[in-house]
């Protein structure tokens, strides 16, 4: 009987040393909260604290100088009281804003210092909070972007009207009248050209006549008029080369001429196509077809988008607000030599609300009745059998607190070790100390009362916790198969054990790394 009481509580103790050796590493690594001595508080009104909760981070330049203390609704907005350590100065005009901390969907509060003294001290109030945009503003700015293309819209139409037309005629007109001024430039060049042709015949006449006697002199006015001649030449090929040489010159002219009048008509009918496809467009969009016109002018849909974006923000909030705690914990008891396991998992979507899953290794056996019916000189008879088994139980339940200024009550209703019950906590300063009743195992067969575990429980360094108390105080033995008194129930238990939240669990991945597959 020694023996089998050391053992235990030999294993017990070196499983807590473990735990503590595993807890003070993730506490080196988390860090603990600012005590008091070594810091001060200030706070700030919020118009949205969505992904933000208590012992978020507080940093500047992304350095971690504080945590969010508590979060609090006055009025219509949230106060968020703000421990900072003391070494961090924050002046009179020091500004906050709320800051995604990466995919997880956390966020921090960046401080920006400020420079313009006094410095603030013990509860004073950070005035300047900067707020983050919402699907509202989104809309209003979509609706102005509308505006503005109705205003282009309408400033075109304008300018592709009337006068534009006008103007075009005229270009259209002072082109026509170069043409035509063209032409009687190269008409009266030519007339003049002809002209000059007929004096030089009369001048060949004449000098027939007169070369009869003078052929010599004659000769040497013939040799100049070759050399006027040539310089003649000269000046026609120039004169050809300004207003061309020919029909065919002028007709390639006008040809470009009309080339150019066409690329320019092609554009302004892409422009008149163009302004038409956007007349038809924004017509649409005023009477409201078409999928963009219904979207503007339905408030039908509008107010579903609105519905819908609303509801996936919801979603959203409470998936960034859902915490996670998980524990672990041991009792050995006194009276059986045992040891009583509990590993426990939290899902926490609000502060004062929870739900519990998890498994038990109970101290003592179950006990179950098997009845059995045999026949016997021709009468049935039933005898009764009891059997015994160690199995894990479930244990799940649902907790409500209901939190006062310097102390709580917490109710839990579900299954405590695969047994339908509930249970009442006391939290005392600032819910470290808790004094627990559980009551469970309302009909068992082999208690004459139900299964009552009143304990005591002590958290400190944010990570651990030691119990203790009295487990079945009603009944201080079973009951036997055959009616007796059979084991004894009543025992008292000591034990600890250590819990660590979602926070603590990123924070030591982030600092460790996460091991390469």
């Amino acid at each position: 009987m020694q023996t089998g009481f050391w053992t235990p509580l030999k294993v017990g103790l070196l499983t807590l040393l473990v735990v503590v050796a595993l807890v003070a590493g993730i506490t080196s690594v988390t860090g603990t909260a600012l005590r008091e001595h070594e810091s001060y508080v200030v706070f700030a009104m919020f118009d949205d604290v969505s992904g933000l909760r208590r012992r978020s981070r507080v940093q500047i330049a992304g350095i971690e100088v504080g945590q969010i203390e508590h979060i609090a609704l006055v009025g219509h907005k949230a106060k968020v009281t703000l421990r900072i350590r003391d070494d961090v100065s924050l002046y009179s005009n020091a500004r906050l804003n709320k800051r995604s901390e990466g995919l997880i969907g956390d966020m921090a509060i960046d401080i920006h210092p400020g420079n313009e003294p006094p410095f603030l001290t013990h509860g004073d109030e950070v005035i300047h909070v900067v707020s983050t945009g919402s699907i509202d503003q989104v809309f209003e700015v979509l609706g102005e972007i509308t505006a503005d293309i109705q205003g282009v819209t309408s400033a075109l139409r304008e300018t592709m009207g009337e006068e534009t037309t006008e103007s075009i005629q005229a270009i259209v007109g002072d082109l026509s009248k170069l043409t035509e001024s063209v032409n009687a430039t190269i008409l009266d060049s030519s007339e003049k050209i002809s002209s000059i042709l007929g004096l030089f015949e009369g001048l060949t006449a004449e000098i027939h006549d007169v070369t009869v006697g003078e052929r010599r002199t004659i000769t040497s006015i013939l040799h100049n008029v070759e050399q006027v001649s040539l310089q003649m030449q000269d000046v026609l090929t120039t004169i050809q080369g300004v207003v061309g040489s020919g029909e065919d010159d002028l007709r390639e002219g006008v040809d470009d001429l009309r080339k150019t009048l066409a690329r320019f008509n092609h554009a302004l009918d892409e422009v008149a196509v163009i302004t038409g496809q956007v007349e038809t467009v924004t017509g649409k969009v005023a009477r409201g077809e078409g999928t963009l016109g219904r979207l503007m002018l339905d408030d039908g849909i509008l107010r579903d988008i609105e519905g819908t974006v609303s509801d996936a923000s919801d979603f959203v909030d409470r998936l960034m607000r859902l915490q996670t705690e998980v524990s672990l914990g041991s009792e050995l008891h006194v009276g059986r030599g045992g040891a009583r396991t509990v590993a426990e998992l939290r899902l926490i979507p609000r502060e004062n609300k929870w739900y519990s899953i998890g498994i038990v290794d109970p101290v003592a056996p179950s006990v179950e009745r098997i009845d059995l019916t045999e026949i016997i000189d021709g009468e049935p008879t039933t005898t009764q059998t009891w059997t015994t088994s160690h199995s894990w139980q479930l244990h799940a339940y649902m907790a409500r607190r209901w939190a006062f200024p310097s102390w709580s009550v917490t109710g839990r209703f579900g299954l405590f070790e695969g047994s339908g019950g509930l249970a009442a906590d006391l939290g005392l300063l600032s819910n470290r100390l808790m004094v627990s009743v559980e009551a469970f195992e309302i009909m068992s067969e082999n208690k004459p009362y139900p299964r009552v575990r009143a304990l005591a429980s002590w958290s400190f360094l944010n990570h651990l916790y030691l119990s203790g108390g009295i487990d079945d105080a009603l009944n201080a033995r079973t009951i036997s198969p055959v009616g007796d008194e059979g084991m004894a129930a009543r025992d008292y238990f000591v034990g600890g054990g250590f819990f660590f939240t979602d926070e603590d669990l990123k924070a030591l991945l982030t600092t460790v790394g996460i091991p390469a597959p």
